[in-house]
């Protein structure tokens, strides 16, 4: 099987996950106790660039519409900047519970999973700011961006899936079949066990 390599300062280590984690779960529990939505909602787009290796366009432009969260299915659907094909993106059973808990706790109600103060959905730059404001607070290395989630994510599950790149280039959208349809009923039961595994 090829080995499939990518460079250590593209991604995040065990002890930085664990960092930014920590940072953004301790302001969540605080804010929660407060009533304030922020870093709750920062906490997720964290979690779900860690625990699905979703591109930042991606991210923002996600509908509620688009998550698929009942009978234990813990999948999304994504489609390109285009319109023109759609790819169904798995997650874990705790990042889907933690969507649950962040939908009926958010004070806007938005056909976007992630409204602004000011806007129905935040902008690419809006993520891509509140990302590096946590990757700061967390006292990582500020190099790091948005895309060292999602190359963290591929890395973590290229480990946890036994080096199944196939797995991998599937979840990121990589050479996948153009669709205009998803059946998301079509589960794909290894990929799951992987991202059960990344703990995420």
């Amino acid at each position: 099987m090829p080995e499939w390599i990518v460079p250590p300062e593209k991604y995040l280590s065990p002890g930085d996950i664990s960092k930014l984690l920590e940072t953004c779960q301790k302001a969540t529990d605080n804010a929660k106790l407060k009533g304030i939505q922020g870093p709750f909602r920062d906490n997720l787009i964290i979690r779900l660039a860690l625990g699905t290796g979703l591109r930042v366009y991606e991210i923002a432009n996600l509908k509620v519409d688009d998550l698929y969260l009942e009978n234990g299915e813990n999948v999304l659907i994504v489609e390109d900047k285009e319109g023109n094909w759609k790819r169904v993106v798995q997650f874990s059973s705790r990042l889907g519970a933690m969507i649950l808990e962040y939908l009926k706790f958010r004070e806007k109600d938005s056909t976007y999973l992630f409204p602004s103060q000011h806007r129905d959905r935040f902008s690419i730059l809006g993520i891509q700011q509140l990302v590096n404001k946590w990757i700061t607070r967390s006292g990582i290395s500020s190099h790091h961006s948005i895309m060292s989630l999602r190359h963290t994510h591929a890395i973590r599950l290229y480990k946890a899936s036994g080096h199944n790149i196939e797995l991998v280039q599937k979840q990121l959208g990589h050479r996948i079949v153009l669709q205009s349809k998803i059946n998301i009923s079509t589960v794909d039961l290894e990929l799951s066990a992987a991202l059960e595994k990344m703990g995420l």
